[in-house]
């Protein structure tokens, strides 16, 4: 494979960014040929396959140099790789996206942080594969909810990792208790429209990153009262759910008891 490789620095001897120059080196062990495409280049020690590229700001800095830089060498190379990766920097990808897609590229995005910005939302409509240094990932998706009355915004929110999965320690399972994983979902959070202070804003309506049930309290009281009894289901009906690498905020169990809570709120 022949892929062209994007980073901040290439430096052999820089404190914070030098590691990344055995990067390069075991990469050069996988592929056939490598372009490495740095916002500033030092001193590097790499095999021929490896061809360092720099967009300038060891010359002094120029955002506008860096941007003119940057599509010279991306289109002048275009020929001579096949995939792009990304190293903890979407803003290349955000700049780049369409000219690779239409180029058929496959894009690879290298991330760590635990911000999501404007700059990764829209780096994830162009990469291929995202590779993170991390056993969470959290996801967050928008939806447009349509009533005869209004069209409101809603996020979801929630978290997966992998776990041991223990359900079957008392029967014979093929894959050992050890090795057998499960996702688990958890850290839910969904938001709406809120009126608050006489504006809306995107508020908390259930949060289930808690030792509670959920929060915020009173949208609790509001979505399925104070029942001790209601209460006790749903607690099991969350650990449930978590078992069973399910929803608890869409869960059957919920959603009912949302209903009900409706129901008698409209009776009375």
């Amino acid at each position: 494979m022949r892929i062209l490789i994007i980073t901040q620095k290439v430096d052999i001897n820089d404190d914070i960014l030098g590691f990344f120059h055995s990067w390069l080196f075991e990469f050069s062990k996988k592929c056939e040929a490598i372009i490495a495409l740095c916002l500033e280049r030092g001193q590097y020690d790499l095999p021929t396959s490896v061809k360092v590229l720099s967009l300038g700001k060891e010359g002094g800095k120029s955002r506008v140099k860096y941007l003119i830089n940057f599509y010279k060498h991306i289109w002048q190379e275009r020929k001579n790789y096949d995939a792009v990766f990304v190293h903890m920097n979407p803003i290349y990808i955000v700049l780049g996206g369409v000219f690779w897609n239409l180029a058929k590229k496959k894009i690879i995005l290298w991330y760590t942080h635990r911000q999501v910005d404007m700059k990764l939302w829209l780096a994830e409509k162009f990469a291929d594969f995202i590779n993170v240094d991390s056993d969470v990932a959290t996801l967050l998706y928008d939806f447009i909810v349509k009533t005869p009355e209004e069209t409101s915004m809603v996020s979801y929110q929630f978290s997966i990792k992998s776990v041991s999965d223990s359900s079957e320690r008392n029967v014979e399972s093929v894959q050992s208790v050890e090795h057998k994983k499960r996702v688990s979902v958890f850290n839910e959070l969904l938001k709406c429209p809120i009126l608050s202070e006489k504006k809306i804003r995107m508020g908390k309506l259930v949060d289930t990153d808690t030792t509670e049930l959920f929060i915020p309290i009173p949208k609790k009281q509001l979505l399925v009262g104070n029942s001790k009894q209601t209460d006790t289901d749903l607690e099991v009906a969350k650990k449930l759910s978590n078992a069973q690498s399910r929803s608890f905020v869409f869960s059957r169990e919920f959603l009912n008891a949302v209903r009900s809570t409706v129901k008698q709120s409209a009776n009375s």
